[in-house]
């Protein structure tokens, strides 16, 4: 765990350095680079969201009790071949799995999201000092202001995301988790105030994961 958090973060770092000391060298880092990392973490962090409440879905109301293929096997082979039921089960179990092991790595989920949201904004930031940066009138365009509220957030999440934290906060490090919930919304919104039509599909999945954090709380029953 802490091998993973010392590498990914000194490659990060790297990066971000290698942009603003070798802007000539690295100058495809500006675009094509940096927005590639936006949208990587934005899909880690709908990732890292999404998989709790299906887990917990499927654990609640399916006979989805493990993620081991022998039992998923001979769990199949009590179902007629091909039925409906079967197809049901095995689309279900994928989800299911692939949501196990969310879970079981969700606090590397949420080091990675936060670092690749990092090297996006500290790319730009880099080129944005070459070109006489001025903090000031960043912050008075609300995408880019927002943009940095969210990154605080995940941070927040990432300076916790140890066994350190988890010592020392207690109970109280779930309630800084929570801060991925509000750099979500600081992410749609910086989205939205580029250009509201291209991410609008960001506001249908964020009500996706609304309607599922309702059914697993159940203030929704579908089952």
């Amino acid at each position: 765990m802490y091998i993973y958090y010392i590498i990914v973060t000194f490659i990060s770092v790297a990066i971000v350095l290698a942009s603003y000391f070798a802007p000539d060298a690295l100058s495809f880092l500006w675009n094509e680079t940096s927005e590639r990392f936006a949208n990587t973490w934005l899909n880690l962090l709908w990732f890292t969201l999404l998989v709790k409440p299906l887990f917990m879905i499927l654990l609640k109301y399916t006979e989805l009790k493990t993620t081991t293929f022998s039992w998923l096997w001979e769990y199949l082979k009590t179902i007629k071949w091909r039925s409906l039921k079967w197809v049901r089960y095995m689309l279900l179990s994928s989800i299911y799995f692939i949501a196990s092991l969310g879970m079981r790595y969700r606090r590397l989920l949420g080091i990675t999201t936060f670092l690749a949201i990092f090297i996006h904004a500290g790319i730009y930031i880099a080129w944005w000092i070459h070109i006489h940066f001025i903090l000031v009138n960043q912050l008075q365009t609300r995408n880019i202001l927002i943009g940095y509220f969210g990154i605080f957030c995940l941070f927040l999440g990432y300076i916790t995301s140890n066994n350190f934290s988890l010592r020392l906060l207690k109970w109280h490090r779930k309630t800084v988790q929570y801060a991925a919930y509000f750099a979500l919304l600081f992410a749609i919104l910086h989205l939205l105030f580029l250009n509201p039509w291209e991410y609008i599909g960001q506001v249908v999945i964020l009500i996706v994961y609304v309607v599922l954090k309702l059914i697993e709380k159940k203030k929704i029953k579908v089952f």
